[in-house]
């Protein structure tokens, strides 16, 4: 009976590090905003491995405008999620749309250097084609010189949705849950 549940424990921890992965996630298909890959125009996040509370932040920014940011930590059996939502203002959709652009002109690899290998975080800027995500994951607070002025722009956004803070670039909406601070 151990054996089946530490198991059936390595499963559960190896789907929960995974969920975040890059793939056409739960967060692009929220049932406010659903989204085909059409719709998605730019994603990042963040990631801490060793970390005790929501220590994986995911953000979506569709092509409409409407920003999705979902937060997650893993509560004993399950995973926990905040999901907060808003909209760009058009000067940050139209910059979007040109990080984007910009973003799918270059050549990028999948991975720089050794994410979270020092338990220092991880980050990434993520596009799609057509169907496909196109992630490329770097470390927390070092992205390559191409991917800088995109992981500026993602960070400002996970800070204020992650915060519930109306900023230039996005107003958030009133529904908006503040990550818990521990």
């Amino acid at each position: 009976m151990r054996g089946a549940t530490l198991v059936l424990l390595i499963a559960v921890t190896a789907a929960a590090c995974t969920a975040g992965s890059g793939m056409f996630t739960e967060i692009a298909l929220d049932t406010a905003a659903p989204s085909t890959p059409a719709e998605l125009l730019l994603g990042g996040g963040r990631a801490f491995g060793e970390c005790g509370g929501f220590c994986l932040s995911e953000l979506v920014l569709r092509t409409d405008g409407r920003v999705i940011l979902e937060l997650s930590r893993w509560d004993g059996e399950r995973p926990r999620t905040i999901r907060n939502r808003g909209t760009l203002s058009t000067e940050a959709l139209a910059l979007a749309r040109a990080l984007a652009a910009r973003l799918d002109r270059i050549s990028r690899e999948e991975t720089y250097g050794c994410p979270d290998c020092t338990d220092a975080g991880a980050a990434w800027v993520q596009t799609w084609t057509k169907d496909m995500p196109v992630r490329s994951t770097y470390d927390y607070g070092r992205p390559p010189r191409s991917l800088a002025p995109a992981d500026r722009f993602l960070a400002g956004l996970i800070d204020a949705l992650d915060a519930c803070e109306a900023t230039d670039a996005v107003m958030v909406e009133p529904d908006c849950t503040p990550r818990p601070s521990y």
